[in-house]
């Protein structure tokens, strides 16, 4: 049988490198977010010509959605994450 782990945080940052990540990576996010409490991935946009839209559209047919995170702002001494809606 296979072994099933449960994860309370998977992370991730700027692991699509070429079309076989843009393909499997959102493949594998989804099998990991089965058991996943969190996951969080982060992506510099515009890295890789074209990537961006790809792997998105990834995501969205692997079930899954994505907030971005667009600037920093200072709240209460502590920098914090500015996020667009889920999409």
């Amino acid at each position: 049988s296979d072994l099933v782990f449960a994860w309370d945080l998977v992370f991730g940052s700027d692991l699509v490198y070429n079309d076989v990540g843009i393909k499997h990576l959102p493949l594998c996010l989804a099998a990991l977010a089965q058991h996943a409490k969190c996951i969080i991935y982060s992506h510099t946009l515009h890295r890789l010509d074209n990537c961006d839209l790809e792997f998105f559209e990834g995501l969205h047919k692997a079930g899954l959605y994505y907030r971005e995170v667009t600037r920093l702002q200072v709240v209460d001494g502590c920098r914090v994450a500015m996020e667009q809606p889920l999409r």
